[in-house]
């Protein structure tokens, strides 16, 4: 990890103009007396992350405080792989033999479960804190803004004295850039390395995770190396110095794990310094007081975030390094690493080379390097660092609510998939492969299954076996399916072979194997599953009341024996097992009903007194992840589905809206738009629905391109008023293709581009059928459309729309395959060498492709440049969960350029020139 601090009067500074603002020190996100985030004097304005190294920028009643966090920072100590799990024997003796003092507590507490509650650890932690502490600005008035290539900039003047800054979080080096130009000053300069003495106690948890219980009545004398942390040193020698923080040996790191954060600094006249054990240096975080009264409403997480920032604040010592310059003029580049022992066997070494290096180089050219990024370069980076916990990040405190686990139960991709993101999840599928080992001894052990089963967390530690937490919601026997689900959709949407032969269908297959060994069949033919618990619902019962057919059970293993036996047909393997796992799939048993004054409902267990609604919608889980029920669902069965939804109780205060929002473009409920990826492609429903997230008669404005659908389709259209436009599709495997209709009651006519007459193609009731060749693209009419299907483009490379602004011209070259090229752009952008270059000479995009799509006659013309975007500007817009992708729409209509491209690019628009229609 390498950051570099630059200060110097005559550095050449960012050309853009940067508008300034007040920092913003009200209470923000999470800053009230509810919630346990960060305020008072000391308040975040900036966070970094590139996928490895995590940021917050605040500022403090002096100094200006980076807190950092990385990925691989682990306290790593685990204790579960010398205790006896809780096997299917356990749970059938205490439940069916034995009496539950309470429900969901087994009796069992030397189980490795028990860990979860007892301890912190395993957690991530804190790196430490570099501050730049400017004494003739401590009181001053400091205002911030972002300029280009997301860059912060900070300003403050008091009296004579006056400081600037620019900070930039390298991409792929884990590199913070941070000019400055600083004078008038009549004291020193200081620049502080600190790491407080971790907070964690000693052979006990810090609240024993409040929100589960508290005290946990655990025997601590059983485990040995449960102590606290040695006490972080520091160190100085000529231009470097350093903090460093130990930990404990475990199965991860067997002789050890440590980290070094060093800087050196490159400039004028300077000391360094350093304190390995020195009282008082903390720069505290101010928390809202954790009063009794106080604590007793807030949530269980944010109770453990207040609790973990005071003890932090609290702690007694710490090591700091320091550097210091003095002078009216602070002119000096200061660099900064941090290496742990997964970087380097000797960390302390390895971040000397490094900084060596970056002085060698200077700030320039790490810049330069950083712009010239790939995107494989960043899939690169990304896929070799340590996954992203799941849980509050840690750049702060010592613990995190739920260790910073991975929650395996809360993992749904759909979204990510069809906004063509697949490939941000492979650090996820490469360590479920890399588990499987783990998975197959859990089956065996626990379940008596072949095959492979998943426990509920996990976390980035060697292991022998699978992590257990929560004892109870483990036995959501939809788990395996939900984990090994996005294998499956990556297929369904990409339809690459290659992957499902020697990726997915493994692991899918395993899967399979488990639940044909796992479910029984009664007395009623049906096959049934049985124990299971309704997650976050219901917990174990006596003799296994509530602890039959779950919806969250049924409808999974139904939809993981139906993706295997498809997956197995398309490889054309294993007959016999797929033979076994289809029947099992027909002949589940039914989802359990409640008796209503309304008639029938959904509940989420057989033999459920009443519906609950907390967190996890479990009775309408097979329309919700496990795509059994959808809006084209038989309609006897979808109003079953609807009336069970209206049913549900405390809608209005539900944990999860989002949730209950995708339940309502599955079933057809939406009254308000939901633009979710699915929301604009909807296709695991049998056919595409576009813009199922928009209710009929909504007008709105959007666009997308990239979209994936089942089948190995690529979708991009707009929605312009209240009528769908400009829908392309790209057929990536030459399967059929079935679109309803977009324009109900219209003609539709589908085009093969470039655009030399209709293509085979039928209506089906409302759906639109045509079939494709693999890699050819259609445009499909109808609606206001319809007469454009009539028009021809020419196959040679020829000018095919021209458009002027006050003199400037824009045109597209297309060539035989329908596609083109941008000649020049409107107003003072143009294209010059495939990059966009815009006032100032800032390169901000390559032009990989562009393409025209029509927009109406009422609408204008409009050509989709496809281009290269820096990753870190993909960002979340309104409701939509997933980044767009990296695409730019450039049009031209009565609605004007600047309105389109908002609405064709949400949050990313550039203005190309001056004029009203710019």
């Amino acid at each position: 990890m390498l950051i570099v601090l630059t200060m110097m009067g005559g550095l050449a500074q960012p050309q853009a103009p940067v508008v300034l603002r007040p920092l913003d020190v009200r209470e923000d996100r999470g800053n009230t007396a509810a919630a346990a985030y960060l305020t008072g004097p000391a308040h975040e304005i900036r966070r970094f992350y590139n996928e490895d190294l995590e940021i917050s920028f605040w500022r403090g009643p002096s100094p200006f405080v980076f807190s950092l966090a990385k990925n691989d920072v682990w306290d790593r100590r685990y204790f579960g792989d010398a205790k006896r799990a809780i096997t299917l024997d356990d749970v059938r003796r205490v439940c069916l033999e034995g009496t539950i003092g309470r429900q969901s507590d087994l009796g069992l507490p030397d189980a490795p479960h028990a860990l979860y509650l007892a301890y912190d650890f395993p957690c991530p932690k804190p790196v430490g804190q570099l501050r730049l502490r400017c004494p003739d600005l401590e009181g001053a008035e400091w205002s911030a803004g972002e300029g280009p290539e997301e860059t912060l900039v900070a300003t403050a003047q008091q009296g004579p004295a006056r400081a600037a800054l620019w900070a930039r979080l390298q991409r792929t080096e884990n590199l913070l850039v941070v000019q400055a130009d600083c004078a008038g000053l009549t004291r020193p300069l200081t620049i502080e390395l600190f790491r407080h003495q971790d907070t964690t106690p000693e052979g006990t948890s810090v609240d024993a995770m409040c929100h589960y219980g508290g005290e946990t009545g655990y025997d601590y004398s059983r485990d040995a190396d449960n102590g606290p942390l040695p006490h972080p040193e520091a160190g100085a020698e000529g231009r470097f110095f350093w903090v460093r923080q130990r930990f404990h040996a475990e199965k991860t790191f067997p002789r050890g794990f440590e980290y070094v954060m060093m800087a050196a600094l490159d400039g004028p006249a300077y000391t360094t310094a350093a304190q390995s054990e020195i009282a008082g240096a903390l720069e505290p975080f101010v928390v809202h007081p954790a009063t009794p009264k106080g604590l007793q409403a807030l949530a269980g997480y944010q109770h453990e975030l207040r609790l973990a920032a005071q003890r932090v604040n609290e702690s007694p010592s710490g090591s700091l390094g320091t550097a210091a310059v003095s002078g009216p003029e602070a002119s000096f580049t200061l660099y900064l690493t941090v290496v742990t022992t997964r970087d380097a066997e000797d960390p302390l070494a390895a971040a000397r080379r490094r900084l060596q290096a970056a002085l060698a180089g200077g700030p320039e050219a790490l810049a330069e390097a950083s712009r010239n990024v790939s995107g494989e370069d960043l899939r690169g980076w990304r896929d070799s660092r340590v996954m992203h916990y799941n849980a509050t990040a840690c750049t702060y405190a010592d613990q995190t609510p739920w260790h910073g686990d991975y929650h395996w139960n809360e993992g749904q991709f759909a979204d990510t998939i069809v906004a063509g993101q697949a490939d941000s999840l492979e650090q996820r599928l490469r360590l479920f492969e890399e588990m499987r080992p783990m998975l197959e001894r859990n089956a065996r052990e626990v379940y008596g299954c072949s095959g492979i089963a998943f426990s509920l967390v996990h976390y980035p530690i060697k292991s022998d076996r699978v992590v257990y937490s929560n004892v109870t919601w483990e036995w959501g026997l939809e788990n395996t399916a939900l984990m090994l689900q996005p294998f499956w959709q990556v297929f369904q949407y990409t339809q690459d072979l290659d992957f499902l032969r020697e990726r997915a269908y493994p692991m899918l297959r395993e899967g399979a194997r488990f639940y044909a060994d796992y479910v029984t069949r009664g007395d009623d033919g049906h096959y049934h599953v049985t124990p299971t618990v309704s997650q976050e619902h219901w917990g174990f019962t006596p003799g296994f009341e509530l602890n039959r057919d779950s919806v969250g059970a049924l409808s999974f293993v139904k939809y993981h024996l139906r993706a295997c036996v498809e997956a197995a047909e398309t490889l054309g393997v294993d007959a016999d097992e797929r033979q076994r796992w289809r029947e099992i799939a027909e002949d589940l048993a039914p989802y359990p009903t409640l008796d209503t004054p309304d008639g029938p409902v959904f509940c989420d267990v057989r033999d459920a007194p009443q519906l609950l609604n907390y967190n996890i919608t479990a009775n309408l889980v097979m329309a919700l992840w496990a795509e059994d029920i959808s809006l084209d669902s038989d309609p006897a069965l979808l109003a079953l589905a609807r009336r069970s939804y209206e049913a549900l109780p405390d809608k209005e205060h539900s944990m999860r809206p989002g949730y209950l929002a995708q339940i309502r473009l599955f079933l057809g409920m939406l009254e308000q738009p939901y633009l979710t990826a699915q929301g604009r492609v909807l296709s695991w429903p049998g056919r595409i629905h576009l813009y199922a997230g928009a209710p009929p008669g909504t007008s709105l404005n959007d666009s997308f391109t990239g979209h994936l659908a089942v089948g190995g389709f690529e979708v991009a259209a707009g929605h312009v008023g209240t009528e769908v436009r400009g829908v392309r599709i790209r057929s990536m495997a030459g399967k059929t293709c079935r679109l309803r209709n977009p324009w109900p009651g219209s003609e539709v006519k589908v085009v093969r581009l470039p655009m030399q007459g209709a293509a085979p193609g039928r209506m089906e009731g409302d759906t639109v059928v045509f079939d494709t060749e693999r890699g050819a693209t259609y445009r499909v009419f109808g609606g206001s459309e319809l007469s454009l299907a009539e028009k021809r483009f020419v196959p040679e490379k020829r000018l095919v729309a021209r458009w002027v602004f006050d003199g400037d011209e824009a045109g597209v070259i297309a060539d035989e395959s329908g596609n083109g090229h941008v000649a020049k752009l409107v107003g003072r952008a143009q294209v010059a060498g495939g990059v966009l270059q815009l006032p100032g000479g800032e390169s901000y995009a390559q032009v990989e492709r562009a393409s025209p799509f029509d927009f109406g006659p009422d609408q204008g013309f409009a050509i989709e440049a496809r281009v290269k975007l820096p990753a870190d500007r993909s960002g979340h817009h309104g409701p939509d969960p997933v980044q767009h992708g990296p695409e730019a729409v450039l049009l031209h209509g009565e609605r004007g350029a600047a309105q389109a491209l908002s609405l064709l690019a949400p949050g990313r628009c550039v203005q190309l020139g001056d004029g009203p229609d710019a």
